[in-house]
């Protein structure tokens, strides 16, 4: 069994971020209520132990960000957290001009994608955006004008009635396959469309790591389910006909029954790179145990 660990992987920048921005406002505000609208990021066993640090997440999918804000009491002394996916426009107001402490933990690239999106509306740009159907970010990118077309493929754009004197404007979310989309519009003639591609770096770098693998025969994704970003990385996987294995902790890859082949291991960018070691040397120690005729020999390489 031959274990192959992708680089990057664990944490991205804007997780890491997040992270490290409510461990600061947990030890500043220490004593004080602490809500999180939504889940900061993707991962339960992040959101588990925030739990511990009496941070009160409210997350429902039936009801609004901005209604879950309007039941929080004392808003004065409260103090608000926003998730890393992004809100809705009229939430992050509603939370700057309502509390007393309001944290937007944003992350950078969801920020610009934000940015130019209202520059290229103030140059009356028609804007198409490619986004995953009540995804956090995908609501926060439409909440900034009613005008913005949404599309959930790019197969949806032959739905649009295209003018031929006006700028289309096509952007991504910052988790979508950007191989996907540029393959996609190669089939497709649009000469007025411009892709103005958004997916973020290390999104796009795990999946040209995928992209890449010639001698491995299966995919080892570390992530959780609800990670947008996890569940593209599973999707590739199976579209390069690997045997893909997907869990966000030791125990979850226990019952996969791995023979002597080669593996290549990644993860979400909500999966700490510490989870994945301790995976990978579990493997290790697991397959070892089992066949140690086989493996006396073998070893780990790591792909930069």
């Amino acid at each position: 069994m031959r274990l192959v660990k992708l680089k990057p992987y664990g944490y991205c920048e804007g997780v890491a971020f997040a992270l490290s921005q409510l461990d600061k406002i947990t030890t500043k505000h220490r004593g004080h209520k602490i809500y999180l609208i939504g889940w900061l990021i993707h991962n339960e066993m992040i959101m588990r132990a925030l739990a511990k640090k009496h941070v009160i997440v409210l997350d429902d999918q039936a009801v609004s960000r901005l209604n879950l804000l309007k039941k929080i009491p004392a808003k004065k002394n409260a103090v608000v957290v926003l998730s890393a996916h992004g809100s809705e426009k009229n939430t992050l107001s509603y939370a700057k001009n309502n509390f007393g402490y309001c944290y937007d933990l944003t992350c950078k690239y969801i920020h610009e994608n934000i940015k130019i999106i209202n520059e290229l509306l103030d140059k009356k740009n028609i804007i198409i955006f490619l986004g995953k159907k009540n995804h956090p970010e995908t609501k926060a990118i439409l909440s900034y004008s009613p005008k913005i077309i949404y599309i959930e493929s790019i197969k949806d754009l032959s739905k649009i009635k295209f003018g031929a004197t006006k700028k289309y404007c096509l952007l991504n979310q910052t988790t979508m396959p950007q191989y996907a989309i540029s393959d996609s519009l190669k089939d497709i003639k649009y000469p007025n469309l411009h892709w103005i591609n958004t997916t973020c770096h290390a999104t796009a770098l795990r999946h040209a790591n995928i992209l890449k693998l010639k001698k491995e025969t299966g995919l080892i994704v570390v992530g959780d389910v609800r990670s947008n970003n996890t569940q593209q990385l599973v999707a590739l996987g199976k579209k390069q006909n690997l045997k893909v294995y997907c869990g966000n902790d030791i125990k979850s890859f226990h019952h996969f029954k791995f023979i002597k082949e080669a593996y290549a291991i990644t993860s979400g960018t909500s999966t700490s790179s510490m989870i994945v070691d301790e995976i990978e040397k579990d493997l290790n120690y697991q397959y070892d145990v089992r066949t140690p005729k086989l493996n006396k020999l073998s070893k780990l390489k790591e792909s930069n």
